[in-house]
């Protein structure tokens, strides 16, 4: 069925794709929606059966001593004997495309709670190459944070309430600046809550997938150089043996891995919203972006599928949020609609992947 593909007109095809972007992108509103306080059941249920996201200020202002409790000193005091995984990356670019070629998860490594907050806090670790971030989403508040777990709230009462559901997973994120969380999406219902510091969140609708470039992409690993614990070397799973890199290399060096490369590899966007130089014509003319930021306090609903990119504003403190995940339905029409656009782009651009598409 795939094959034959190359004898329809793929202009057609693409001519379907953007008139459905432009369709749905002429009846959402010019901007996210602000409540002041937290929703009624029945504005929450609205806003879930019309699958757009809105922010809530100030709506954490009950239920969350968080919002004043957790200063530098109360968390290395809490945290001083909790084991905690911290992710580690030479440009605050953990889960994230390299050269449209690789997508590159962090470097791991687990330390106490108290002994995390001073390396976030050092900003002499910044000239030394490496920026980190506590980022597992594993369902880590209860499970590594339990001392934390008294100051907040293990779901949103309104979410759970029209949900029908306690949440998935409750994750607690932790960093500083010259972080970013690259554009993605998730097949859950979030609702995120700032508590300390800033982010600014992109927001894209997924019937806009076709406009962010999805690629095919190697997974791969920032590993330390044992040699020299301050640079950052690559590491590539494959077949028979894992392939190592340079931190620094070029997409010439990669795209000879590539061509080698025997295993299944991921499906990701590659537009940057932030970076204008990773827009392609259709982004430039089609797409929806919605731009947010949170200050402490604010609750964002991303619904489900939508695409979303978060990055931690420059201050002088910690940054620090929670998101709670519940459960989709597995009948929402959505994730029809999306797979079938994200597939159809890939067929249209030609990217193949024999464990994807055989």
């Amino acid at each position: 069925m795939i094959k034959r593909m190359a004898a329809i007109d793929k202009e057609r095809i693409e001519y379907g794709l953007l008139r459905q972007m432009d369709i749905q992108n002429a009846m959402y509103p010019s901007r996210v929606p602000v409540l002041i306080d937290p929703p009624t059941d029945l504005e929450f249920s609205r806003l879930v059966h019309d699958n757009f996201p809105a922010l809530f200020k100030q709506a954490g202002s009950t239920g969350f001593a968080a919002l004043s409790k957790w200063t530098t000193d109360y968390l290395k005091e809490k945290l001083r004997d909790c084991p905690v995984k911290v992710a580690e990356t030479p440009f605050g670019n953990a889960d994230s495309p390299l050269h449209d070629i690789l997508f590159v998860k962090p470097h791991v490594r687990t330390v106490s709670g108290d002994q995390m907050i001073d390396l976030l806090m050092d900003d002499s670790k910044k000239n030394e190459g490496i920026v980190r971030y506590m980022q597992s989403q594993d369902n880590n508040f209860e499970s590594e944070f339990a001392p934390l777990v008294e100051d907040a709230l293990l779901t949103i009462p309104w979410a759970e309430s029209v949900l029908q559901s306690s949440p998935e997973a409750v994750n607690l994120w932790i960093g500083k600046g010259d972080t970013t969380s690259r554009l993605h999406n998730d097949n859950y219902e979030n609702i995120f809550v700032q508590l300390q510091g800033r982010k600014k969140i992109y927001l894209i609708p997924p019937g806009d997938a076709y406009a962010l470039d999805e690629k095919f992409l190697i997974d791969a690993t920032y590993v330390y150089d044992p040699k020299d614990p301050l640079k950052f070397h690559i590491q590539i799973d494959d077949e028979h043996e894992p392939i190592k890199v340079p931190g620094s290399a070029t997409k010439d060096m990669l795209e000879q891995i590539s061509q080698q490369y025997k295993r299944s590899r991921i499906m990701f966007p590659t537009v940057n919203p932030a970076d204008s130089a990773t827009f392609n014509p259709i982004f430039k003319g089609h797409c929806k972006v919605y731009k947010v930021v949170l200050e402490p306090g604010d609750m964002l609903y991303i619904p489900s599928l939508w695409y979303h990119q978060v990055e931690i504003e420059e201050s002088s403190g910690l940054c620090i949020s929670l998101n709670y995940w519940y459960p989709v339905s597995p009948l929402a029409p959505l994730w029809a609609k999306w797979d079938y656009i994200r597939v159809t782009s890939a067929l249209l651009r030609g990217y193949h992947d024999n464990q994807y598409f055989d």
